[in-house]
């Protein structure tokens, strides 16, 4: 009943989920199928799809992601196979980003829109200008577990065993839930607030 049009999709519907005014996200437990899929991001919320390992999708997948100007913003690919031609406006604004090296403290931009986002790896984003952009993936549902993830930690002080690592899909995820297996991670997680002010981004 949550459908618009008060039909549960098929494949050859063209599906759009938003990232506002709906009651319930759609949460597959079965196997489904639709045609195009787009879940849309606004600068208040982003649609999500629980479950997407049981869904079939026969045309294009799309993944929006709403980031303003002018900041530094953490984002992940939440498709298979994403590279940084999603990130990429024709110069038109310009952007930039940046993967994170633990064994040093930092950052090393990306110089080649081939680059693959990989899978649940952490990048620092920068859009010019101050008009806010929404970002584009198109590619396929990751299906299944991703990983194992190399983490490393190279100490031997305090600045040392920080990895950056990301969302894999477009939806939530919970860190405190079970099915994790944490070898040597710590359970504080660390994410990064793009709006905070005073300089403390980082919130734990």
């Amino acid at each position: 009943g949550n459908w618009s049009g008060n039909a549960v999709p098929g494949f050859t519907t063209n599906v759009t989920i938003p990232a506002t005014g709906i009651t319930n996200y759609p949460t597959l437990t079965a196997a489904g199928d639709c045609n195009n899929l787009t879940i849309q991001s606004t600068a208040t919320d982003d649609g999500s799809l629980m479950g997407q390992s049981y869904l079939t999708v026969n045309g294009t997948t799309t993944i929006e992601r709403y980031t303003t100007a002018g900041k530094w913003h953490g984002i992940s690919g939440p498709l298979d196979n994403d590279d940084f031609n999603s990130l990429y406006f024709n110069n038109s604004p310009d952007v930039w980003g940046m993967s994170y090296n633990e064994g040093d403290n930092t950052y090393t931009y990306a110089d080649d829109l081939s680059t693959d986002l990989g899978d649940a790896k952490g990048w620092m984003v920068w859009i010019d200008g101050s008009t806010a952009k929404t970002f584009s993936f198109t590619g396929d549902l990751r299906t299944g577990n991703v990983g194992p993830i190399s983490l490393t930690n190279t100490g031997p002080d305090a600045t040392h065993g920080f990895n950056f690592v990301g969302n894999p899909y477009p939806s939530a995820i919970d860190w405190e839930a079970g099915g994790w297996t944490k070898t040597n991670v710590d359970a504080g997680i660390w994410v990064w607030n793009p709006e905070a002010v005073g300089g403390a981004n980082w919130a734990t």
